[in-house]
């Protein structure tokens, strides 16, 4: 078992890869035009049946919800999983040196 100052210091590092992580879901749920450029683009630039842009925004736009989705109901749990490990690892450690 690791000793109590690397824990601490482990716990710390998760936390702020969790805020990070969180950081990022918040970036990417700010990004909401994308939709109502392609839809636009549609609307407005279309020839043939065909969008100037090719569904590449809304493709993009596709994308960025995956990977949000993922980010917030994958990754994030993880993290907020492994950081209870930690602390319980530390309690013990406590209990052991206390």
């Amino acid at each position: 078992m690791a000793d109590l100052s690397t824990l601490i210091k482990k716990k710390k590092q998760y936390k702020n890869l969790l805020e990070a992580v969180g950081s990022l879901v918040s970036g990417i749920s700010n990004i909401n035009n994308l939709d109502l450029a392609s839809t636009n683009i549609s609307n407005i630039y279309t020839l043939n049946d065909t969008s100037a842009d090719n569904g590449k925004i809304k493709n993009i736009d596709s994308d960025l919800e995956s990977i949000k989705e993922k980010l917030s109901n994958i990754i994030m749990p993880a993290i907020k999983s492994k950081i209870r490990s930690i602390e319980q690892e530390i309690e013990q450690e406590e209990s052991n040196n206390g």
